[in-house]
């Protein structure tokens, strides 16, 4: 179950892993000892008002991934996003334009919306699967490939449509995957991507030397399950293998679960010869926790939970917090940054205050971290 507006309207074995399977030469992956004191992660205010837009453009979304683009620019994206101003009293217009997707690019401090329509009728930047209104796109996780054509952003989409019988009246329908061009960000394609064995692809990119690691969410409501794909750097619309326990498939229905109680988002980085799950616990529904594992392989096995923050913002109202990702391109001596979402369960509380339906910000200290590495 993912929290869109369209909802309120309303996250392994490491032994015998194959070689190059780990994340470091044996007895490099002290990631371990880099986790943070529990309840460490503070606010990032420099962040947080970075996105405090008045508009036109951008007022407030969802889902918050980041990906680097080659020439220094941060690509952010978003889901379900309101347009439009900010009035002088916080709140948006009732007639705000919501669309199911957009990008928003980062040059320095400047935020530029991307979108698609025109200024007078926006729509969405991904635009509908059939054209129609009753279904849509929602964002995952992206990256940049290097292809023959020039350098590539690789987005994962989510497939949702209407459908009374769905969770809160919409329902998954499958994984695509699109290309947009660089540096000019042009959509190019959006292709299919296997959703066999109900898993979402996408909701984390992990990028190593030799792959890129794919990890999916496996979603029974209350029950959510990490699973792994890969395909060789550069290649994710080539063939993938699939993590089935012990060894790479080509079967994407021998995909093992990893972890119970994973997010429909998430991130997973690279960090001191081993790997970094962050993600909101939904071991509890809409849980304030924000927590991390570590790993010394991108199928794990997932340990030394860790809780980093506790959302303020949770049990305030009807609000409700959720989807956390870190973004590693945005450290510095004061630690990671670390966003997740602020919504509400009473949908013109998004009217009334801006700040409601926006990400919020934290730094996540990994002071040992740096210095181990």
């Amino acid at each position: 179950m993912r929290y869109g507006l369209a909802t309120l309207l309303l996250l392994s074995l490491s032994a015998g892993v194959p070689a190059g399977a780990q994340g470091g030469a044996q007895g490099s992956c002290r990631v371990a000892e880099t986790l943070p004191a529990p309840l460490s992660a503070v606010p990032a205010p420099e962040m947080n008002a970075l996105f405090d837009l008045k508009g036109p453009g951008w007022t407030g979304a969802d889902s918050t991934y980041s990906v680097p683009l080659p020439d220094g620019r941060t690509v952010w994206l978003f889901s379900d996003t309101f347009l439009g101003v900010v009035d002088d009293r916080g709140g948006r217009h009732r007639f705000s334009p919501l669309v199911n997707n957009t990008l928003v690019v980062q040059d320095g401090e400047v935020l530029t919306t991307l979108h698609g329509g025109d200024p007078t009728l926006p729509a969405s930047y991904f635009p509908s699967p059939t054209g129609g209104r009753d279904d849509w796109y929602w964002v995952y996780d992206g990256t940049v490939e290097r292809t023959p054509e020039g350098d590539k952003l690789r987005v994962f989409l989510l497939h949702f449509s209407r459908a009374g019988d769905g969770v809160f009246g919409f329902r998954w329908r499958g994984n695509a995957l699109a290309t947009l061009s660089l540096p000019e960000l042009e959509l190019e394609s959006i292709v299919p991507v296997t959703s066999e064995g109900g898993v979402s692809w996408g909701a984390a990119v992990l990028e190593t030397p030799s792959h890129t690691y794919v990890y999916g969410t496996e979603d029974h409501g209350d029950d959510k399950y990490m699973h792994l794909a890969r395909a060789p750097k550069d290649g994710l619309t080539g063939p993938w293998e699939f993590w089935d326990g012990g060894a790479w498939s080509g079967d994407p229905a021998a995909s093992a679960r990893l972890l119970h109680g994973v997010a429909n988002e998430y991130s997973v980085t690279a960090h001191a010869g081993g790997f970094v799950l962050v993600t909101m616990d939904t071991r509890t529904t809409f849980s304030p926790d924000l927590v991390a594992y570590t790993a010394c392989a991108p199928q794990g096995p997932w340990e030394n939970r860790t809780l980093l923050y506790r959302t303020p913002e949770s049990g305030q109202r009807d609000l409700i917090t959720y989807n956390a990702h870190a973004h590693p391109q945005l450290t510095d001596e004061r630690g990671w940054v670390v966003s997740y979402n602020v919504n509400s369960r009473t949908f013109g509380d998004l009217f009334l205050d801006a700040t409601v339906y926006r990400p919020r910000f934290v730094r996540v200290p990994f002071e040992e971290a740096r210095e181990a590495e």
